[in-house]
C-alpha cells in the first residue's frame, strides 16, 4: 500500500469516527466529558417528548439559542433556555470540559457556563421532565435547570422561595420582561410587575386549592403539593393524563400566567386557563399614555387624536410596553402661557395617581388650571354634584376603558395642531378653504332648485319619514296592529317581557327592507310590551339599534308601535315556533329533531349570543335565553328572539326575570346572588338551554319512562355532569330517548362537555361566547370540564329536594 492510499485510509476512518461521535451525541441523552454540542445536534429525552440544542426563534434569523424545547412538536415550543438574554450564531458550540465545565462559547468567548473544577462532574443529562441536570460520576446533582426556571413551569418542577418565573420581553425576545410569577407570604401564588407591583393573587393555599381559584375542584386536572421549603410541585392526574400529558403554565409576554395543553390533532396549544381574566388588570400593559380596551383585538390603543405609538415595530408584534408619544410637543411657557386644546375621553380612567384635587370649579376652570401647569397631562373633570377637578401631573399609565358607568370625563391634553378640531384653521387649509368658497357660490344655484324639489318631496312623505327610525324598520299605529292581530287574538307566547301574538299583515302593507310592497298575507310576530314607562324619544332610539343588527341566527324586527303607553314590537314569523313547544311534547314536530338538526340549533344559537356579545358595537346581553326565545323556521334553523329587549326594559328586567316562572332555571347564580351581570349570564343560561336539547326533557325530569336512567326529580345537569367524568363514559345515555342513540358521538361529546364548561358557577371560568362557538365547531380543542361546585355539592349531600328549591322553579 502506498503512503499516500495509507493517508486517505487513514483519514477516512478519522472521519468516519469522528462522523459516528456525533451521531452519538445528537442521539443520546447527555453529554459525557470531552464531548461537545454544535447547532446541527441535539439531546433528545428518554421518552421523545424533550431535546436540548439550538434553535432559532424566528424564521430566517441567525439568533440561535440553547435550551430545552418539545421535540417534533408545531409550533416551537421551549421549555427552557440556557442563553436567554444574549443570543448566539452558528459559530457557537457547547462544550462539557474534562474540568467539569459546561461551556456555551461562540469564537473562544464564553456566553454560558455551569460546573467547575472539583466539582466530580462526569455527565449532563436531559430528563424525561425536561429538566437538565450535571451530575457527579456518584449520580448526585450538582446543578440542575429546574432550579433555575425561565418563563415555563412544567410538572414536577419545584416553584418556591427564592424562584420566579419571569416573562420574555415580547414573543420572540426571551429576554427577561417586567412580569413575574412568585409565592407570596401566605402560601400563595403572586403576579408582580417590575419586582414591586402585585396586580393578581391566587388567595392562599386550603391544603386542596388556592382560596381565589375555586375552579380547583373534583374535575381540576392538576394535582398540586406543598412543602414550606421547596414550595409548590403538581402533577397531572393520572385519569387526565391522555389529554393533559403535555402541559404547561407559562408567564406569557402579556403579563398572563396561562395554562396550556398541546393538541396532537390539532397540531396547536391550547389555552385553556389564565390568570388574571380581565387582561387590562395587567399593570402598564399597554405603557405610558395608552389605553386598555378589554373586549377588543389587540387589547392596546393609542388615544384617537394626537398620539401615536413609541415603537411602530414592536407595537405591531403586540409588544406594548413602550406606550404612546404625542405626535407634536406640548406648547407651554410660564412666561406665554400654553395654547394647548383638550379631547375628551368617555368612559376612560388612567391610573389615580392625580397630584391635586379641587371641587366647586366648573369645566373652563379646570381646563385653565392644567394649562396653567406645564407638567399637567390632562385632568378628570366630574361635572355631576360638587364639580370635582383632579389634575395629572405625573406620566399617564394604566388608561382603560371602564364597563362601568363613570360620572365624569378624562380632558387629554394635546397640542393644539394635533386637535382636530383646530386642523382647519392650520396655514395648509387654507388654500382648501378658498376653492371650497369658489365652488359654494357655483352650487348655490343648483342647490335653490334641489331645494324646491326636495320640498315638494319631503312634503309628500313627511307622515312616512317621521315614522322611520331606520331605513327597513317601520313605525305602525296601535290600531294596524290592533288590525293585523283581530284585536290580539291568537296568543303565541309570554314571556319576562310580554305576550307574543300572532299578525296578518295585508296585501298592500308598507315594505319591509326586502320585502316586496306587494307581498300578501305576510305572517308576522306582534310582541306586547309591559312594564315599559320611558319616553317615546328612549324607545325609538333604543328599536333604532336593535333594528340595524342583523344575523341569520338572529330573528328580524320589522317594526315597533310607540303610542301612548303602548309599546309593541313587530317581527318576521318563525314557522315551527319555539324550541320549548317542539322540544318537550310528544309529536310529528317533536320527532323531526334528529340529531342532525339538534346539533345545528346548539351551534346556530351559540352563533347569534356571539354575534351579540362580540360583534355589535355595544355588548348586548340577552338576559333571558330558553327555550322559548329560540325560535325556529321551516327549516328548522334557529334564530334567537327577544334580543335587546333586557336593554328596552332598563333597570326593571331583574325584577321580571326573577318574578316569573319558567325562567329560573337558566339564570346563573349571580342573579340569585344580586351580583352585577355581564355577557357570561348569557352563557350560563345556554349551557342550562343546550342541557335540554340533549335530554329531550326540562332539566328537571319528572317521567317515569326515564326511571330506569334517572332518579324520579333528578336535577338533569348534576348527573350529566357525573357522566361525563365516569372513565370510558357512555354519554348515549343523556340523549333524549326519541333519538334511539342516533347521534354523532364525537358532537354529542362537543355539546356535552361545552354545557358544563357554560354553567360553572364562577363566571371567569365560563368560556366566552366565541369560543363556545369553536368548541362546538370543533375547531378548540375539547377539555374535560370541573363539575360545577353547586353541583358537586349535591353529588356530595344527596339531599337536593329539586321540588323545594326556588332556584330552580319550572313550569
Amino acid at each position: 500500500m502506498t503512503t499516500s492510499t495509507s493517508l486517505a485510509l487513514h483519514l477516512l476512518i478519522f472521519c468516519l469516527a469522528h462522523i459516528a461521535l456525533l451521531t452519538s451525541a445528537a442521539t443520546n441523552d447527555s453529554l459525557s466529558l470531552g464531548s461537545s454540542l454544535y447547532p446541527n445536534q441535539s439531546l433528545i429525552s428518554p421518552d421523545g417528548l424533550f431535546q436540548f440544542g439550538f434553535f432559532s426563534l424566528e424564521s430566517g434569523s441567525s439568533s440561535l439559542y440553547l435550551g430545552v424545547i418539545y421535540a417534533n412538536r408545531t409550533p416551537l415550543t421551549t421549555a427552557w433556555i440556557a442563553n436567554r438574554d444574549k443570543a448566539v450564531s452558528s459559530a457557537a458550540v457547547c462544550t462539557f470540559t474534562a474540568g467539569g465545565f459546561v461551556n456555551l462559547t461562540e469564537n473562544g468567548e464564553s456566553v454560558w457556563s455551569i460546573g467547575g473544577t472539583g466539582s466530580n462532574a462526569s455527565l449532563f443529562l436531559l430528563q424525561e421532565t425536561s429538566n437538565m441536570v450535571l451530575q457527579s460520576s456518584d449520580g448526585v446533582t450538582i446543578w440542575q435547570s429546574f432550579d433555575h426556571p425561565g418563563n415555563t413551569w412544567l410538572p414536577g418542577m419545584s416553584l418556591g422561595p427564592g424562584r420566579k418565573l419571569q416573562c420574555w420581553l415580547t414573543e420572540t425576545n426571551p429576554t427577561g420582561g417586567s412580569y413575574s410569577l412568585r409565592m407570596g407570604d401566605e402560601n400563595n401564588f403572586i403576579s408582580v410587575y417590575n419586582d414591586t407591583i402585585q396586580y393578581w393573587d391566587s388567595g392562599s393555599w386550603t391544603g386542596t386549592t388556592f382560596s381565589n381559584v375555586p375552579e380547583m375542584t373534583l374535575g381540576f386536572i392538576y394535582t398540586f403539593n406543598f412543602s414550606p421549603t421547596t414550595g409548590f410541585t403538581y402533577t397531572v392526574k393520572a385519569d387526565q393524563a391522555a389529554s393533559y400529558n403535555v402541559s404547561k403554565f407559562v408567564m406569557a409576554s402579556t403579563g398572563l400566567i396561562v395554562e396550556s395543553s398541546y393538541d396532537p390533532n390539532q397540531l396547536n396549544w391550547n389555552d385553556f386557563w389564565f390568570r388574571p381574566t380581565d387582561t387590562c388588570q395587567v399593570t402598564r400593559l399597554c405603557g405610558q399614555n395608552s389605553i386598555c380596551n378589554t373586549k377588543q383585538q389587540p387589547n392596546c390603543a393609542c388615544p384617537a387624536q394626537g398620539f401615536r405609538p413609541v415603537n411602530k415595530l414592536e407595537w405591531d408584534k403586540k409588544a406594548f410596553f413602550h406606550g404612546c408619544e404625542r405626535k407634536s410637543p406640548l406648547n407651554c411657557s410660564l412666561t406665554h402661557g400654553s395654547n394647548d386644546g383638550f379631547f375628551s375621553i368617555n368612559q376612560t380612567s388612567f391610573d389615580w395617581s392625580f397630584t391635586s384635587s379641587m371641587a366647586m370649579v366648573d369645566l373652563q376652570k379646570c381646563e385653565d388650571l392644567c394649562l396653567a401647569n406645564c407638567s399637567c397631562n390632562g385632568f378628570y373633570f366630574d361635572g355631576d354634584g360638587a364639580g370635582n377637578c383632579s389634575l395629572f401631573t405625573d406620566p399617564l399609565y394604566d388608561g382603560t376603558l371602564s364597563t362601568l358607568s363613570l360620572s365624569g370625563s378624562f380632558y387629554l391634553r394635546v397640542a393644539a395642531i394635533d386637535l382636530a378640531s383646530n386642523t382647519e384653521g392650520s396655514s395648509e387649509n387654507k388654500n382648501t378653504i378658498v376653492l371650497i368658497v369658489g365652488i359654494s357660490v357655483g352650487a348655490i344655484a343648483a342647490l335653490v332648485v334641489v331645494s324646491l324639489a326636495a320640498f315638494l318631496v319631503v312634503r309628500r312623505r313627511k307622515v312616512v319619514a317621521a315614522k322611520r327610525p331606520e331605513p327597513g324598520l317601520r313605525a305602525f299605529t296601535y290600531a294596524e296592529l290592533q288590525a293585523a292581530t283581530k284585536n290580539f287574538k291568537e296568543k303565541l307566547g309570554a314571556g319576562g317581557f310580554g305576550i307574543v301574538y300572532k299578525g296578518v299583515m295585508p296585501k298592500g302593507a308598507e315594505d319591509f327592507s326586502s320585502q316586496s310592497s306587494s307581498t300578501a298575507n305576510l305572517s308576522v310576530a306582534v310582541k306586547k310590551l309591559h312594564r315599559l314607562d320611558e319616553g317615546d324619544k328612549q324607545f325609538r332610539a333604543e328599536v333604532r339599534t336593535i333594528g340595524t343588527i342583523q344575523h341569520v341566527n338572529l330573528v328580524r324586527l320589522l317594526g315597533f308601535c310607540s303610542e301612548g303607553k303602548h309599546r309593541l314590537l313587530v317581527y318576521e314569523m318563525a314557522e315551527n315556533g319555539s324550541l320549548d313547544h317542539v322540544l318537550f311534547r310528544n309529536n310529528d314536530r317533536a320527532a323531526s329533531l334528529s340529531w342532525p338538526v339538534r346539533f345545528n340549533i346548539a351551534l346556530g344559537a351559540a352563533r347569534g349570543i356571539a354575534y351579540l356579545h362580540e360583534s355589535c358595537r355595544e355588548c348586548i346581553i340577552h338576559c333571558d335565553i330558553k327555550p322559548e326565545n329560540l325560535l325556529l323556521d321551516g327549516s328548522c334553523y334557529v334564530k334567537v328572539a327577544d334580543f335587546g329587549l333586557a336593554k328596552l326594559v332598563g333597570r326593571e328586567f331583574s325584577h321580571v326575570l326573577t318574578t316569573l316562572r319558567g325562567t329560573r332555571g337558566y339564570l346563573a347564580p349571580e342573579w340569585i346572588a344580586g351580583l352585577p351581570i355581564t355577557a357570561k349570564a348569557d352563557v350560563y343560561s345556554f349551557g342550562m338551554t343546550i342541557l335540554e336539547l340533549l335530554s329531550g326533557h326540562r332539566n328537571i325530569v319528572n317521567d317515569p319512562n326515564l326511571a330506569a336512567t334517572i332518579a324520579q326529580d333528578d336535577f338533569f345537569p348534576v348527573w350529566a355532569a357525573q357522566v361525563i367524568h365516569k372513565p370510558e363514559a357512555n354519554l348515549a345515555c343523556l340523549l333524549d330517548s326519541r333519538l334511539e342513540g342516533q347521534a354523532n358521538m364525537e358532537e354529542l361529546q362537543r355539546v356535552a362537555y361545552c354545557a358544563i364548561w357554560c354553567i360553572q358557577d364562577n363566571e371567569d371560568s365560563r368560556p366566552p361566547m366565541g369560543k363556545v362557538v369553536q368548541m362546538l365547531e370543533g375547531t378548540l380543542p375539547l377539555t374535560i370540564p370541573p363539575i360545577p361546585s353547586s353541583l358537586q355539592c349535591l353529588v356530595e349531600t344527596g339531599s337536593f329536594d329539586i321540588k323545594s328549591s326556588s332556584s330552580f322553579n319550572q313550569d
